[in-house]
This record gives C-alpha cells, structure tokens and sequence, in this order.
C-alpha cells in the first residue's frame, strides 16, 4: 500500500494474531541496512528461531532482493517450517508478478475512507485510555486537520501523557506540532540512505560538536559497524561538507 496507511499496523496485528495461537513466538521487526537474500537472513546462525518477522520497506532501497520470491519457493518455506518462524513483509512498491502459488499471501492496504477516520481515532483513544470526556473536543480538533494513521496514534499517545483535560488552544499546538515536524522528519529519515541515517544521528544527538570532531567520530562508528558486519560506503566515498549538505 501508499505511504502512511497503517500498512505496519496491519503487519503487526497479524503477527499479535499469530502469537495468540503460538503463544511462543516473538515478533520482530527488521529494516534493511544494505540489499540482503532473505534465504541468507533466516540461515543465519544468529538468527533466532520461533519468530515471525515484520520487514518494513522489504523491496525498498536497501531492501530483499526479490529473485528469492520468483520461481519455487521450496527452499524459503522449509526454512521457515524448520524454525517455526514466519515472515510479514510491508512493501509501497509492486510485489514480483512471477511468485508462484503457494502459503504465502498478499494484503492490500488502502487509504481508509473520510467517514472510518473518526472511527480509528476513538479505537487508538480506547487503546490509550483516553478519558471519554476529552473525546468531543480532541476529536473535532484532529480530524479537521490529520491525515493519516501513524498521526493519529501520535496524538493519542501526547493526549495519554497530559495530567489535565487539555483546552481546544491546547490540542491545536500538538495537532500542529506533529503536521510541521513529527511525519515530515521520519518521511525525510526513511529516504536517507545508510551512511546518510547514521552521519544525521550523530549530528542530532552532539550537536555541540564542530564538523571535524564529527567526522572523526563517524569514522569510529563506520569502524565499529563494519565489525558488526553492516555494511556501509567507506567514509572516503563522502566528503564531509557533501554528506552534511545531504541530510
């Protein structure tokens, strides 16, 4: 499905769904770092048994590569059997046309409706204990002005955090506080690539620092990640002021 229409809610309530009749299961949720076989994922030694995984992104940039979805599927679903593990993929771009019949399964996920809006809101105020007191007036707030899902559960998890019922004005600036920045900065994170996302981490989290020690301390983390087995460019591929100018 598009951007922002609960398609790793979806995901997860199907995991939440699986786990209630495999109770041992763990649900764990991945995205790629570098172009990987999923084949080479679930082989791996480390990885742990009894679990389904939600792959968010599955064929974005870095993501799956999708030849281990075309032709026989043999190989992949006896992996999974053997380890008792399932795979959800979230994906806003088309599956492979060639996948051949079999267990696997395909859910389309789309914008909801203007008049099941209202309906999600109350269900993420239920879940957040919401009093219901505060429901008339946070709710003509946000649905005059969010659009989609992951901002709906943002503005139930702020109201969760207040003490007191908060004031139309009140609701107004959280409601603009998630528009102007909260969508806007994971829609620009997701689009970074790896050298990008790690390099913007370090500049929001030591923001004192000046841009030499900066570029020193990314040359570590490259070090440390590369024994770590991620994959990234070396930082001799990025200058330093075009990677800054990047992000």
């Amino acid at each position: 499905g598009p951007d922002h229409v609960g398609k790793f809610a979806t995901a997860h309530a199907l995991a939440r769904r699986q786990r209630e009749a495999e109770t041992s299961l763990r649900i764990r949720t991945l995205r790629c770092s570098e172009d990987a076989s999923i084949l080479d994922i679930l082989e791996d030694a480390d990885c742990p048994p009894q679990s389904i995984f939600i792959i968010r992104d599955a064929f974005g940039t870095p993501g799956l590569q999708r030849n281990d979805f075309r032709g026989a599927l043999g190989p992949l679903q006896e992996t999974l059997d053997k380890n008792d593990q399932y795979i959800i993929l979230t994906t806003d771009s088309e599956l492979p046309t060639d996948i051949p019949p079999g267990r696997q399964q395909t859910v389309d996920v789309l914008p909801l409706p203007e008049g099941d809006l209202s309906t999600l809101l109350e269900k993420h105020f239920i879940y957040y204990s919401i009093p219901d007191e505060w429901w008339p007036t946070a709710i003509d707030v946000a649905s005059k002005s969010l659009e989609h899902p992951y901002q709906y559960d943002l503005f139930a998890m702020r109201l969760q955090r207040l003490e007191a019922r908060p004031r139309k004005p009140q609701l107004e600036v959280i409601v603009r506080d998630i528009k102007d920045s909260a969508l806007n900065v994971r829609v620009w994170f997701n689009g970074l690539n790896p050298n990008q996302r790690y390099f913007a981490m370090l500049v929001c989290l030591l923001p004192g620092l000046s841009l030499d020690d900066l570029w020193q301390l990314y040359e570590k983390l490259f070090v440390f990640l590369k024994g770590q087995g991620i994959r990234l460019d070396p930082p001799l591929n990025y200058g330093r002021e075009d990677l800054l100018e990047s992000i």
